[in-house]
């Protein structure tokens, strides 16, 4: 689930992400913990609150359209951003 905290700290000036440390865990707990991090950097990033998953959504792999349209919403804003830190092609967001 680190994987991302890394993600939405890429959104940001190195050293200056949402998220201050960054580790693998194994234990669900922390996994957990890790994926109410990002979720709470999605919102402060600009991502609507409803437009954001609930942290069980991706844990139990149960409601995955919310967890795409999350991850879809992140994409479209960085985007739309325009500030240089989203890496890839901007066509896969919509406008």
């Amino acid at each position: 689930m680190d994987v991302l905290c890394r993600l939405i700290n890429s959104l940001y000036p190195k050293g200056q992400g949402p998220v201050a440390k960054i580790q693998s865990f194994t234990m669900a707990f922390k996994q957990m913990e890790q994926i109410s991090q990002f979720l709470r950097a999605a919102e402060k990033y600009g991502i609507l609150a409803s437009d954001i998953f609930q942290t069980v959504d991706l844990w139990e792999g149960k409601n995955m359209a919310c967890v795409q349209r999350t991850l879809m919403n992140l994409g479209g804003l960085a985007v739309s951003k325009d500030d240089g830190f989203f890496v890839g092609d901007p066509n896969w967001f919509p406008k």
